[in-house]
């Protein structure tokens, strides 16, 4: 059954819906409650095929199964099919790297293996990772992470495994539906939850600038109220303050700024172009090995037909041999069918 005749199955109505803009009670990704990740960790569970280091690395028929059981587990219209695989493979992409991270920590502690991962697995994973390539890019990878960003030091955020959109949709919730502004969500998203403290260095900095950029002018209004200052003359502050850089905000993550809300067309536009790239060339790979399986259907066919035309003929030479030699054979089936 393809997932589009799971889509058109009856019975449905009790799945969660997705929906790029939410409408109604539906979530998307990135705003869910964990779910989609429990959905794609439990494909990790009960279907994956050997030790592959990251998602990309899957053969195709096993993402064909896991994005088919997925869709066991949510709904959405049928004409969005393609915005929703590209959105859950990026999901995917991530789950998977998380989840291998975490086995990899056990790994190191020489514990014991996950109870799901099977032994094959788990020694395609040891001695991928006790490989020295390896070894020297998880090196490199972290000391990229580590970097001082120019003085700032390692990046830091407190939202723990919540997406920043799953974040800022409680905030919105818990301030009575209407959405923080950039700074209060800015200062939460990177304040630890233990000291109150904003840890990320490059943000206590921000936030701070931004602070006194409001005290200044609410003091050149002759004010000290915080309350004069609207939601977007904050906003707009921050704005100012952080540039956008490789199409997002720093701090923000992949939010949109206050008041663009991503039709699903934007939405696929602002798709990264290598993931669209990605599926366009897997999709030509798939017609491809079609176009193959084809031709090799054809060349069967033609070389089966010239392995009969080659005994056809030899059975007519043998044929006029056989007559060319004994031509009363040929007299006698004359005589017969005159009879």
């Amino acid at each position: 059954m393809t997932v589009d005749d799971l889509l058109g199955a009856p019975g449905r109505e009790s799945l969660t819906v997705l929906d790029p803009l939410r409408r109604g009670n539906a979530t998307w990704f990135k705003h869910d409650n964990g779910k989609i990740s429990k959905a794609i960790l439990k494909m990790m569970k009960s279907d994956l095929p050997g030790p592959y280091p990251t998602y990309k690395h899957l053969p195709r028929d096993a993402k064909t199964r896991w994005f088919r059981a997925f869709a066991q587990q949510f709904t959405w219209e049928p004409s969005i099919t393609e915005t929703v695989k590209i959105a859950y493979e990026k999901k995917a992409q991530k789950s998977f790297s998380s989840n291998l991270c975490e086995w990899k920590e056990k790994w190191k502690l020489n514990k014991d293996p996950p109870e799901w991962v099977s032994d094959d697995n788990w020694l395609g994973y040891d001695l991928m990772w006790k490989d020295e390539k390896v070894q020297a890019k998880s090196s490199t990878n972290s000391t990229n992470r580590k970097s001082e960003r120019g003085g700032f030091g390692i990046a830091i955020h407190n939202t723990g495994a919540k997406s920043y959109e799953r974040r800022k949709d409680e905030m919105t919730i818990d301030n009575g539906g209407e959405e923080p502004d950039m700074l209060a969500f800015l200062a939460d998203a990177h304040r630890s939850r233990k000291t109150g403290d904003i840890l990320d260095k490059k943000v206590k900095r921000i936030v701070e600038t931004v602070k006194e950029k409001i005290n200044d002018q609410l003091t050149q209004g002759g004010s000290t109220e915080t309350n004069l200052l609207t939601q977007a003359h904050i906003n707009n502050l921050v704005l100012k303050e952080i540039p956008v850089i490789k199409g997002h905000r720093f701090g923000f993550g992949t939010l949109p700024d206050p008041g663009q809300v991503p039709s699903s067309a934007s939405f696929m536009s602002n798709l990264d172009q290598e993931e669209q790239l990605r599926i366009a060339n897997e999709k030509i790979a798939i017609a491809d090995e079609k176009i193959a399986m084809a031709t090799e259907k054809i060349v069967t066919l033609e070389n089966d037909k010239a392995e009969k035309d080659k005994v056809i003929q030899y059975l007519q030479n043998l044929a006029s041999k056989v007559v060319s030699k004994f031509p009363d054979l040929l007299q006698e089936d004359e005589d017969a069918t005159q009879e």
